[in-house]
């Protein structure tokens, strides 16, 4: 997938946790490097905890997003009635407008309702999981620890070639905190695994050059309707963010936002919600809505 700090710190500064398929193999069990010594009751602790239905279910819904359908980095988020999800592909992982919508019905038709049946599930959960898990992070190195504080310090990792155009050096050879994030995710998976009854995903396009409004207005996927359900449902919002330069977002206008918390974002406050999982989007809405993505590090 790849790594890239600008998203990685807007991810986390939105309220998501970032899903690491680097961190888990392709069953979903977590790859702890050799560098970490996990004890006999922690390795096992986590072993359960990754066998988990309410952790292989997951892994299985969203583990496809990276090599099938080619997102660069996925977030989820866990709160109140629903599941939020975010995802930042590249426009160059299909060939034209077209098929970016024929990607975007096929995400929420199939992935997207995947997900709605899992946050419809009931799970039954070890309660000595969370303390096994904080004690696999304490024995984290303390460069990873508080990695969250401050992902923007990082360096930027750029070796995917759906990797977002950047204008700081790229150094392929630097180490995003893989495991860091994988046990948060796990943490959050076993501590807010309850019935929830929405899915609101915002897929973030980024194309390799600007892209400007002709292109934005072109780019089918960001003037679709792709929502079921009102009180129950899911629902995929689109836009386009331009990483380098001033980064400007372009969402669609001409869909109407018809009920509060699942349809389709429309004014600066509903598109303040569709990404802010934890934001006071009422009291504190966003300033411009071309400014959304930006307004996500104020």
């Amino acid at each position: 997938m790849g790594f890239d700090s600008r998203i990685a710190d807007a991810m986390l500064s939105l309220g998501y946790r970032i899903f690491p398929f680097e961190a888990f193999d392709q069953t979903g069990n977590l790859l702890v490097p050799d560098s970490v010594d996990f004890p006999a009751d922690v390795d096992a602790g986590l072993g359960r905890i990754v066998a988990n239905p309410a952790w292989k279910d997951l892994y299985r819904v969203m583990s496809p997003l990276q090599r099938q359908r080619r997102v660069f980095m996925a977030g989820i988020g866990f709160m109140n009635d629903r599941v939020q999800v975010a995802l930042f592909k590249s426009t160059t992982t299909v060939g034209n407008a077209n098929e970016a919508l024929s990607w975007a019905d096929g995400y929420y038709g199939t992935t997207e309702a995947s997900m709605h049946a899992y946050a419809g599930e009931s799970y039954l959960l070890d309660p000595q999981f969370r303390m096994i898990i904080d004690k696999a992070r304490g024995m984290l190195p303390a460069a990873q620890q508080d990695v969250d504080a401050d992902v923007a310090s990082a360096t930027i990792q750029t070796d995917s070639e759906d990797a977002p155009p950047t204008e700081e050096p790229a150094n392929s050879q630097a180490l995003a905190p893989w495991l860091k994030f994988g046990l948060d995710l796990l943490a959050d998976v076993v501590t807010k695994a309850t019935v929830r009854t929405k899915v609101l995903t915002t897929v973030a396009w980024y194309a390799s050059q600007v892209a400007d409004q002709t292109f934005a207005a072109n780019w089918k996927p960001i003037h679709a309707n792709l929502q079921t359900g009102w009180l129950s449902g899911h629902r995929s919002a689109h836009l386009i963010w331009n990483p380098v330069g001033a980064p400007v977002t372009w969402f669609g206008s001409g869909v109407a936002w018809k009920g509060p918390g699942l349809d389709m974002p429309h004014t600066p406050v509903q598109w303040c919600q569709a990404l802010r999982p934890l934001a006071d989007c009422i009291g504190h809405p966003l300033a411009e809505p071309e400014d959304v993505v930006a307004a996500a590090e104020a």
